[in-house]
């Protein structure tokens, strides 16, 4: 009975050892300590728009979600673009590297990663480039229209964890 014990340690041992990547991966993105945020729990919190996985669940986060969208659709319409094709077949094949850049494992499914990474990814490429260039900014865009929500903005793009 202990050697079949064994086998099972060897065979549990030999996996892990096979699943490791050839050196550990260094991670650049990171969660705020925990005694950093019971200091101020809300200085880590972005207020109008999630970048990544770790605030992409709040209900609070959820109206830029559509001006993300928005923002492609004018991204692709100036690259006179119409599908994402490329741009996903691109982050399919960074999506492993993409993953390892977080210290912690990320609970999304491959599919809704990569659509997180091209959406957050062209609204920023977007936002800037409107900002630079205020003749490719539509007139009905709030981001624009109201100085606060794009002050607001800027300071969520800072976030450590945004």
């Amino acid at each position: 009975m202990s050697q079949t014990r064994a086998d099972c340690v060897t065979v549990n041992i030999d996996n892990m050892l096979n699943s490791l990547s050839s050196a550990p991966s260094k991670p650049s993105m990171f969660r705020v300590s925990d005694h950093l945020r019971t200091i101020n729990p809300e200085a880590y919190n972005p207020e109008i728009i999630a970048i990544g996985p770790f605030h992409s669940d709040k209900k609070n986060l959820q109206n830029m979600e559509q001006h993300k969208v928005w923002y492609l659709k004018l991204l692709l319409e100036r690259r006179k673009e119409s599908s994402v094709e490329r741009y996903v077949a691109t982050i399919r094949q960074l999506e492993e590297k993409a993953r390892k850049c977080y210290a912690e494992d990320i609970q999304l499914d491959k599919d809704k990663f990569v659509q997180m990474l091209i959406l957050d990814g062209c609204f920023i490429i977007e936002f800037l480039s409107m900002f630079q260039y205020k003749e490719r900014r539509a007139e009905d865009d709030l981001i624009f229209q109201y100085e606060y929500i794009r002050s607001q903005l800027f300071h969520d793009l800072m976030l450590f964890e945004n």
